[in-house]
């Protein structure tokens, strides 16, 4: 869930799983082998943050999709919260979700209430990935999960229901 863009690339590689902070173990490599460092150092600056943790990402969930064989998916919740905080940051993320799908890697779903951070993207680029687009206002569970994820979009009965559980009645 994004609070603040200044701290996305952070907290994107903490829920990925990316050793960010460093351990006790880690610092007592880093001073016996200087060159050598367990966790993430990520720079000050957001992109190059964003940067230096894309790969690490991208490189964990092509491991994830050898082990399981199926692809993993990240959401991103409040991703019109980034798009409006450092719409900069919001496009190289997307242009790493283009990369990702095109890759097929990692499938990356952007929940928004404010569907109009669609708009400030590359329409013909973005729309030629974009899956369909399934807009959800404020409906009960059996409308939002029977009759449109099941019903219309033929959603797998389990991913639908774990959709609506975690994101509520209202998405994008």
């Amino acid at each position: 869930e994004i609070g603040l863009s200044r701290r996305f690339a952070y907290n994107l590689g903490k829920a990925c799983g990316v050793p960010i902070d460093p351990s006790i173990v880690d610092s007592h490599v880093s001073m016996l082998f200087p060159g050598h460092r367990i966790s993430l150092k990520l720079p000050d600056d957001e992109e190059n943050a964003l940067a230096d943790i894309l790969p690490v990402i991208t490189d964990g969930s092509k491991l994830f999709k050898e082990k399981h064989n199926r692809v993993p998916v990240i959401f991103i919740d409040g991703a019109d919260i980034l798009a409006n905080q450092n719409l900069g940051l919001y496009k190289s993320f997307i242009e790493w979700a283009k990369k990702c799908a095109n890759e097929d890697s990692l499938q990356i779903v952007l929940v928004s209430s404010d569907s109009h951070v669609l708009k400030t993207l590359d329409q013909k680029s973005f729309k030629s990935r974009l899956d369909d687009l399934i807009e959800i206002g404020d409906v009960t569970r059996d409308q939002a999960v029977n009759k449109l994820m099941i019903g219309k979009f033929k959603m797998d009965p389990q991913l639908a229901t774990i959709l609506y559980d975690n994101l509520g009645g209202r998405l994008s």
